[in-house]
């Protein structure tokens, strides 16, 4: 059985909202998009999956 603390600290966090017990505070709502990250990170998928099963020989 959970204490009287600790019943009132998750009293506490439900009635903030989940999202300020999580994460940090000043954090974005949504995550910064990029176009040329997503792009490098397509293409280093694409390269490290050609190469990888060649390596593996």
């Amino acid at each position: 059985m959970a204490s009287p603390a600790a019943w009132r600290e998750l009293i506490s966090i439900s009635r903030t909202g989940l999202s300020s017990a999580v994460g940090f505070v000043g954090a974005p709502s949504l995550p910064a998009f990029d176009l040329m990250r997503l792009v490098g990170h397509v293409l280093y998928g694409i390269v490290l999956g050609a190469t990888y099963p060649r390596l593996r020989r």
